[in-house]
């Protein structure tokens, strides 16, 4: 969805008045210790979303706009919506989550927010963690999988299976994927594919493989392949992902704790 508010923010000069049990306080950016890089990359942030992350309850940070676009049709099919929750999804374009976190954190504007990346980008978020000191030092040469519940408990998350179109290709996604893009493009877009990617057709729609080629094709919009994959799950009536359902409800109990803590 498209983010409200105005586009263009004097960064440093924001200020959140955040109501909490002992009365009104004041969080202001300008303490958040933001670099002029920071700056120019939360601006351009601001620019695309818009600003309406500055009213938010809880904030998720991903990589990109295939999430931006989806999670929150997942969140309303699980019956938490973020539009009501309170909750901004907020695509950086990257895995730099450093300017966001600080912006948002407790020197900054005091926003909770997780943070949410592919998995080739998850040693970052464990290395930033080590950083905090929430892990032990060297614990990025462990096994993510392993580092994963810990990583999670702290608002980090990754996709196991590698990005988030292969976590939604699992199982039944496969074929509404074969179905989002046939809606989208027209029955022949998988021959035009396979023909320029020299691979022999009729090929198999069910290869995972070939379907994730083809979402990743320049002439293909994988943010909107994705929100109408999550839209037929839906309509189907298949359930969610687990992996999206555990990242939708700890998300939705940061905006349910920040209410909390405002009575």
């Amino acid at each position: 969805r498209k983010g409200f508010g105005p586009r263009f923010l004097p960064t440093r000069s924001i200020i959140r008045l955040r109501r909490t049990p002992d009365g009104t306080v004041a969080c202001v950016a300008a303490a958040a210790g933001m670099s002029d890089k920071d700056v120019r990359s939360v601006r351009r942030a601001i620019s695309e979303v818009g600003s309406d992350f500055l009213f938010a309850r809880a904030v998720l940070l991903s990589e990109g706009q295939s999430e931006h676009l989806a999670l929150p049709v997942f969140a309303r099919q699980l019956d938490m919506d973020f539009d009501l929750l309170g909750v901004t999804v907020i695509p950086i374009h990257g895995s730099h989550f450093g300017a966001f976190s600080k912006l948002l954190g407790p020197d900054g504007l005091d926003i909770p927010f997780a943070r949410l990346c592919d998995r080739d980008a998850a040693q970052r978020l464990v290395s930033d963690m080590e950083k905090a000191k929430v892990v032990a030092r060297g614990t990025t040469k462990v096994d993510l999988d392993a580092v994963r519940p810990v990583a999670i408990a702290n608002g980090n998350f990754w996709w196991t299976a590698g990005d988030f179109e292969q976590c939604l290709m699992t199982g039944p996604g496969l074929d509404l994927f074969v179905s989002a893009i046939t809606e989208l493009y027209g029955a022949n877009v998988f021959a035009h594919y396979a023909n320029g990617a020299k691979i022999a057709w009729p090929a198999n729609l069910a290869n995972p493989g070939f379907l994730y080629g083809l979402v990743g094709a320049k002439s293909i919009s994988k943010p909107l392949v994705n929100q109408r994959v999550a839209e037929l799950f839906g309509e189907r009536k298949i359930a969610v992902p687990p992996e999206v359902e555990e990242l939708i409800a700890h998300v939705a109990g940061l905006a349910a704790a920040e209410v909390a803590s405002s009575i």
